[in-house]
């Protein structure tokens, strides 16, 4: 693998098989096959309102995704490197059809002076949102507006393993919305990690898009604990609250023994124009079968001044890695 999705990915829990099929290599190429298949079992989702449109009770429900990722790489001299990916994915679409489409396509170069991507090759917001997305199905507190398009430019430089920078553009695909610009910086030990970044999308329908959010997390071999503050304009919150203009604290931590983690993660939002707030959080429990399989349960509740309104689902779920 490329020493680029890197230095923040290398601060989480999170289950990352090692497992790799080389499909083709010689002294310069290799063609490389990694895969899973991720079940979830819906066991409820309940939502309750003073609004009646937003109230809902679902019973069980079964998700199946499934994808495989071939990864190319070709060292073009001794200190630099062309790569790509792409990702053949199966999923269920809103109407509950199977669909299989191309993801997380890539091309990229890497040298000495940092790694350039071009496509769907994630992006600067998660050099501090990925400090508490630790869970495997629930809260996490922010995200890129138009990284998902897959229409993607990104720099990034990591320095002694310890220091890194990113930016990059990302493209909605319309010609009426401006583009979201992102940079990032951060600092890592063994144990630390401090992040910071901001994110500007320009302007839809006279509203100013952008954001920033700074971040710090602590881990050993058994804790793990995170931390994020973000100021935003436009819909980065990935919390209940919906709001547009306002700020929120997302933490995290969990605890690991003999394979088995216990997590949560905690969202809190304020709406900067209406003074409401909106909670979410999620606990759960995982362990890892083996090295290539890990089970999983989560309940995830959330409430919103607006409305007097309250969710809660839970889910167990599989994950098997190839």
């Amino acid at each position: 693998m490329l020493k680029t999705k890197h230095v923040v990915l290398c601060m989480l829990v999170a289950f990352q098989s090692n497992a790799e099929i080389e499909l083709y290599a010689d002294e310069t190429k290799s063609v490389l096959l990694t895969g899973g298949i991720d079940t979830y079992a819906d066991l409820f989702r309940e939502s309750e309102s003073d609004n009646p449109e937003q109230e809902k009770s679902e019973d069980f429900d079964l998700y199946i995704e499934a994808y495989a990722e071939f990864q190319f790489s070709h060292q073009l001299t001794e200190g630099l490197m062309t790569f790509g990916a792409f990702e053949i994915y199966s999923f269920e679409d809103e109407f509950e059809e199977r669909t299989t489409e191309l993801d997380d396509v890539y091309v990229g170069v890497s040298g000495q002076y940092g790694t350039f991507y071009l496509g769907e090759a994630e992006d600067s917001v998660d050099v501090v949102g990925l400090l508490t997305d630790i869970s495997n199905d629930g809260v996490y507190a922010i995200d890129s507006l138009y990284e998902e398009e897959g229409k993607g430019v990104k720099y990034e430089f990591v320095y002694n393993d310890t220091f890194l920078f990113s930016a990059d553009m990302q493209d909605s695909g319309e010609d009426d919305i401006d583009r979201e610009y992102s940079t990032a910086i951060s600092y890592q030990t063994d144990n630390f990690n401090v992040s910071a970044m901001y994110t500007d999308a320009g302007d839809f329908m006279g509203f100013d898009l952008n954001a920033y959010a700074v971040g710090a997390a602590y881990r050993n071999e058994t804790f793990y604990v995170g931390a994020i503050y973000s100021d935003y304009n436009g819909p980065y919150s990935q919390g209940n609250g919906y709001f547009m203009s306002g700020q929120s604290w997302s933490f995290a931590g969990s605890y690991t023994m003999n394979g088995i983690r216990g997590y949560t993660t905690v969202l809190l939002d304020n709406d900067e124009d209406s003074n409401a707030s909106a909670t979410a959080y999620t606990i759960g429990v995982d362990y890892l079968v083996h090295d290539d399989m890990l089970i999983f349960a989560e309940y995830t509740g959330s409430s919103h001044d607006v409305d007097d309104w309250t969710t809660s689902s839970g889910v167990v779920g599989v994950f098997y890695k190839f």
